[in-house]
């Protein structure tokens, strides 16, 4: 539909290797074990509302807030992050819908219409969450505004044509989490 957000997303693939080797790794336990597993929790109406409120006090968006809350929740088991290395940041990502990238013809196709971003922080001790969500907004904005979160797509072409020449340890711990 838009080829130039294509070409910006592909001209900033090199950015995520670059940026990913800041990142803290977690502990592979286990690197055959392809269990995975998934929590929920349920926000109410009012507490939603709260998070809105605050979340438009300081600028930032509500999934800025909730991304700034989860690098803070991680923060104190995220070991081993300064200990002077250079992989200081812990990463998270975040599921885009892009439904509405690809015009009305998509609105409804079937099928998921999913990318993603990955947002990462140092979140030094002593940060507050509001501090971190409007450091967070500075992450966001320039991917959403310049849709840079459609490089997840070419990442997949790239993964779907490297796969067949994996061995299965390194497929093991190709998509590890």
């Amino acid at each position: 539909r838009h080829p130039g957000w294509f070409a910006r997303a592909l001209a900033a693939m090199p950015a995520i290797a670059r940026d990913s080797k800041r990142v803290s790794r977690c502990v592979d336990r286990d690197p055959e074990a392809t269990r995975n597993a998934y929590a929920a929790i349920r926000v109410d109406a009012p507490d939603t509302a709260a998070l809105r409120r605050r979340a438009r006090a300081h600028g930032v968006t509500l999934h800025d807030l909730v991304v700034a809350i989860m690098l803070k929740t991680l923060a104190p088991i995220a070991t081993g992050r300064d200990t002077g290395g250079h992989r200081r940041e812990i990463g998270v990502a975040s599921i885009v819908n892009i439904r509405k990238d690809f015009g009305a013809a998509a609105a409804g196709a079937f099928g998921q219409f999913l990318a993603s971003m990955r947002i990462a922080h140092a979140v030094p001790a002593g940060i507050g969450i509001d501090a971190l969500a409007r450091d967070v907004r500075a992450i966001t904005a320039p991917i959403k505004r310049q849709r840079l979160y459609l490089r997840t797509l070419y990442g997949l072409l790239f993964a779907s044509g490297a796969w067949r020449f994996m061995s299965t340890g390194q497929r093991l711990r190709f998509y590890a989490k």
